[in-house]
């Protein structure tokens, strides 16, 4: 499958907004910034690369004039909900979510490398 993690991912922002339950199963939908926070804590590094490679091949290959269309493969699905619940098209929609996974990445990364140092000073200043 081309677009796997694109396809998981979204499903998980469908999930994370209440759009396949029930309507009395509908709680208080999840920010996106909360969403892709959680996408990328419970995912592994190659997981994350992948989705934004896919993300970036998607935009590149179906994207004309500022826009997507619902329609285009892999979204066999309509995907209305990104309309619905963020107020924007799905163009705009996955260029939020790269700049959210890049920051996300950026905390991901910088909090390697801090408990990586510390682990290394930690040995050095050991009694």
């Amino acid at each position: 499958m081309a677009y796997g993690h694109l396809m998981g991912f979204m499903y998980d922002v469908g999930n994370g907004v209440g759009e396949f339950s029930y309507e009395e199963e509908k709680g208080v939908p999840e920010t996106l910034a909360n969403i892709v926070h959680a996408y990328v804590q419970a995912y592994y590094w190659l997981d994350i690369f992948l989705l934004r490679k896919q993300i970036k091949h998607y935009l590149a290959a179906y994207a004309s004039e500022g826009a997507v269309d619902y329609y285009d493969p892999p979204f066999n699905q309509e995907l209305c909900f990104v309309e619905y619940h963020f107020q924007c098209e799905l163009f705009e929609f996955l260029n939020q979510v790269l700049k959210l996974i890049d920051k996300e990445i950026n905390k991901k990364r910088n909090g390697f490398m801090d408990a990586l140092i510390g682990v290394i000073f930690g040995f050095f200043i050991r009694k």
